[in-house]
């Protein structure tokens, strides 16, 4: 089978889609070598990440000749997946090219969310308008839609009218470091403190970073860990900061930058728990990748959360700070039942997300929608 891919993030991306881009095509190339994969990129950015696929014997990776790289990817790639003969276009992140079905090559399109709709708030009217159109075009064009969570599913069927039958729900795909076991200690740019709290993410509203404040504000101080902060901000974490400091929490609160996957790995593993109370989230893969850390979490009851946390998670309303600091005094408070939880929750997992698994769904639905 010859698949191709938008490829853009995979090397130009080295955030959230860029990682799930990247942890996607490593795990079919680890899986299904027997196939040709084809990625499609305006340019490239070649570091170690990116390095895997450029090498590897059965990746092709085309740029474009002549259009500039963003009308290619729009109008362009058509016409090249019919010389390169490519039979399924895959778009990994939630757009695709137009007038495939004119170029007779099938189409999978994956949904990541659709916060834009649902926080509309959160977005500048420009980019809502384009992502509305972007994401339903393709939506409703795809041969078939990949959404990553229930929760994502539900917002496909609400806001755009998709089938349901139309919507193969399946799962990011974790980097397969945080599944592995070994007893590597990478040397860390600072100096962790003996126990912590971990928070992963974006400093932006939606995120909730705040509330975790506003719990330490209900907290004794012998409950105040400090709190490791690994995500980056503007207005948003210049507003907790400033929060932080009116209520005197400064020092419990240490930001952290983190960008090898390894350190990250192992700051999950030595927290006492992942603190994750976002409002909205498509999946909220660090919740996931704490469970294969065995690391304790607590996050929100909202939105696709609890499908990311299972039955093996604290789960709070992202609007009390009142849980949210009672769910920190059960962790502390009771060790043996927070490595029971975190023991638990790696079980669940490995049962319910492992990239063999989620990869092996991908791969039956690129067989299923090339069959229809």
């Amino acid at each position: 089978m010859k698949i191709g891919f938008d490829a853009k993030r995979l090397y130009c991306n080295f955030t959230g889609l860029g990682n799930h881009n990247r942890a996607t095509l490593a795990g079919l190339l680890r899986q299904f070598p027997e196939h040709e994969y084809h990625l499609y990129t305006p340019r490239i950015v070649e570091n170690a990440e990116t390095r895997f696929f450029l090498e590897h014997e059965h990746v092709h990776t085309h740029r474009p000749h002549l259009l500039p790289g963003g009308l290619w990817r729009t109008f362009g790639i058509p016409a090249q997946l019919k010389a390169d003969g490519i039979e399924l276009y895959h778009g990994l992140s939630n757009e695709l090219p137009v007038k495939l079905r004119a170029a007779g090559v099938k189409s999978v399109v994956t949904i990541m969310d659709l916060i834009f709709r649902v926080y509309p708030g959160t977005y500048n009217w420009i980019d809502r308008q384009i992502y509305d159109l972007k994401f339903s075009r393709a939506a409703r064009e795809a041969d078939a839609v990949v959404a990553i969570s229930e929760a994502t599913k539900r917002d496909l069927v609400r806001f755009y009218g998709i089938a349901e039958e139309k919507i193969e729900v399946i799962y990011p795909i974790v980097n397969e470091l945080f599944l592995t076991e070994g007893k590597e200690v990478p040397a860390l740019p600072f100096e962790l403190p003996e126990s912590y709290f971990l928070y992963v993410g974006s400093v932006i509203e939606r995120k909730n970073l705040a509330l975790l404040v506003e719990a330490y504000r209900l907290l004794p101080e012998t409950y105040r860990l400090p709190v490791l902060v690994v995500g980056n901000g503007k207005a948003y974490k210049k507003f907790v900061m400033e929060l932080l400091q009116s209520h005197g929490l400064s020092e419990h609160f240490w930001w952290l930058a983190v960008s090898d996957n390894r350190q990250l790995k192992q700051l999950y593993r030595q927290a006492k728990g992942l603190i994750y109370p976002s409002l909205y989230e498509g999946f909220g893969l660090p919740v996931v990748e704490a469970h294969f850390c065995r690391t304790p979490v607590i996050t929100s009851n909202v939105s696709s959360l609890p499908e990311a946390a299972g039955p093996h998670a604290i789960t709070i309303d992202p609007s009390s700070s009142g849980e949210l600091a009672e769910a920190i005094r059960h962790l502390l408070d009771d060790e043996a039942a927070a490595a029971a939880m975190a023991q638990q929750a790696h079980a669940f997992a490995w049962r319910q997300f492992h990239p063999e698994k989620l990869t092996r769904q991908l791969m039956d639905l690129y067989s299923k929608t090339l069959q229809t």
